[in-house]
């Protein structure tokens, strides 16, 4: 049986407060949705309410997602967030800037496998590039990057 999911990142504007997030919780279930990805929720909404309005709903967050930047400044915060709401993976995306280059992507690797030394029992990094005109040489994207299947 197939579960429908949304990346809620795409309901922004609407999550904006902790009761915009109830009632975004309360339309997701009404479409049918059981599984989340929670991202770009306003810091101003509590983590504890985030969490009570899934629950209350019956919806289950599978990941936290942000910009890697924005994680590795408040890694605590999406961590906390994430086990609160039952994630099992803490996804970071878009390559910094400064590490666009082969150099730069043996230094960014680096810090990918520190963070996800960081992460508690039970919870995964995975990284989501959106990265565009980057290639990554197959070799070394094997060898040193374990994505998941």
């Amino acid at each position: 049986m197939m579960k429908l999911g949304i990346q809620v990142s795409s309901l922004k504007p609407l999550l904006l407060s902790k009761e915009q997030v109830a009632q975004s919780c309360e339309k997701m279930k009404a479409l049918g949705c059981d599984t989340v990805q929670l991202q770009w929720i306003d810091r101003s909404v509590e983590i504890e309410d985030i969490a009570a309005a899934l629950e209350k709903n019956g919806i289950q967050s599978v990941s936290v997602q942000d910009f890697y930047e924005l994680v590795e400044q408040d890694f605590e915060y999406y961590v906390n967030l994430n086990t609160a709401t039952g994630g099992t993976w803490l996804c970071v995306s878009r390559i910094p800037e400064t590490c666009k280059s082969r150099e730069g992507l043996d230094v960014f690797i680096g810090k990918l496998k520190d963070m996800a030394a960081r992460l508690p029992q039970g919870q995964k990094l995975c990284l989501h590039p959106v990265t565009f005109g980057l290639l990554l040489t197959a070799s070394h994207a094997q060898s040193e990057l374990r994505c998941p299947a």
